[in-house]
């Protein structure tokens, strides 16, 4: 949902920051690199995305934002690495820890944590958009059905 909301900002809503909210560009990077965190090095014990984590520290170093497509490549890399082994995941690991500094979290709290991250920065993108003129891109995931199905 992210990435779709992502997808639909204008160019302004990509790269400047509007009041208090990050361009999207970094709201991208933000999302990428949590959830690289969490589902690849902590989950999983994989190495960090290094190109993600070297784009993030050049922008900050720069007083500025990562590129907006090189923050979506990113994400796009991170989904690809993860999304496999979240769709793999049944009740019986829900209990596990996860590793290093996040091994207070199960993977069922982080999974209940990603979901919110992801709904809250993907509403953020949307106000994001609409403060530059983009279009409402509608409610996120199955929300949108079910609020179609309740308003007839």
């Amino acid at each position: 949902e992210i990435g779709r909301v992502a997808q639909s900002l204008p160019a302004p809503a990509r790269v400047r920051t509007i009041a208090r909210l990050n361009a999207g560009a970094r709201t991208l990077a933000h999302v990428a690199a949590a959830e690289d965190r969490f589902w690849n090095v902590a989950a999983r014990g994989l190495p960090t995305d290094h190109e993600l984590a070297r784009a993030i520290a050049t922008a900050d170093a720069a007083g500025g934002d990562p590129a907006f497509d090189a923050a979506a490549e990113a994400l796009a890399r991170v989904r690809a690495s993860t999304d496999d082994y979240l769709l793999a995941l049944d009740g019986a690991r829900f209990g596990e820890p996860l590793l290093g500094a996040a091994a207070q979290r199960r993977v069922c709290d982080q999974l209940a944590r990603t979901a919110a991250h992801c709904f809250a920065r993907a509403g953020e993108l949307a106000a994001h958009g609409s403060l530059v003129g983009a279009p409402d891109p509608g409610l996120p995931g199955g929300l949108q059905g079910l609020a179609d199905a309740l308003l007839g």
